[in-house]
């Protein structure tokens, strides 16, 4: 049996990095929210909460993409449902890790085990208290998850503003994406 060697260090560095990575993403659904946003519109959305800044930018895509004549059916619609369904479950893991309380545990043979704690809602009125052991892969996985979720809005960011603008100027019917043309 292989010794388990607890590094604390980088547990909390990775910590640090998921904290700050996240922050990229939250700007980036501000970003498209402004993007979006009517001229006259004198705020680009809420100031604080995570949820609220993504259910602004669902609100706001999906407006903008009305007054372009999108349709209901076009692909960027379900690409950007996807990517900001995405967005809360990387919300929730991130919640997770940095919110979690964390302790060393001794084991059998003395080697301590570094595991976090947190609640969770199972069903109506009832809280869990669940456990996970920690290592550093444990919040690395986070940081893929949410590398992945950046990328998909800013894929999608840029579809907006330029190819989907670059259908639009030329007036060619019915706006397609890309991704419409990719998928149909």
């Amino acid at each position: 049996m292989q010794p388990y060697i607890v590094n604390e260090e980088a547990v909390y560095r990775a910590i640090g990095e998921l904290t700050v990575k996240f922050q990229l993403l939250e700007n980036e659904l501000r970003e498209i929210s402004w993007f979006c946003a009517e001229p006259t519109e004198t705020t680009a959305g809420p100031t604080r909460g995570f949820a609220r800044i993504v259910d602004h930018a669902k609100k706001a895509v999906s407006a903008y993409l009305d007054r372009s004549a999108v349709a209901r059916d076009a692909a960027i619609r379900s690409h950007f449902a996807a990517a900001l369904q995405r967005c809360r479950e990387v919300a929730t893991r991130r919640n997770r890790a940095v919110h979690s309380l964390y302790r060393h545990y001794e084991t059998l043979h003395g080697k301590p085990v570094l595991v976090r704690t947190w609640t969770e809602n199972v069903r109506q009125g009832s809280i869990e208290i669940k456990h996970e052991r920690v290592t550093a892969a444990t919040i690395t996985s986070v940081l893929q998850d949410l590398k992945a979720a950046y990328e998909a809005m800013f894929g999608l960011h840029q579809q907006l503003m330029y190819s989907l603008q670059a259908i639009l100027a030329r007036g060619e019917g019915r706006p397609t994406t890309p991704c419409d043309r990719e998928h149909g």
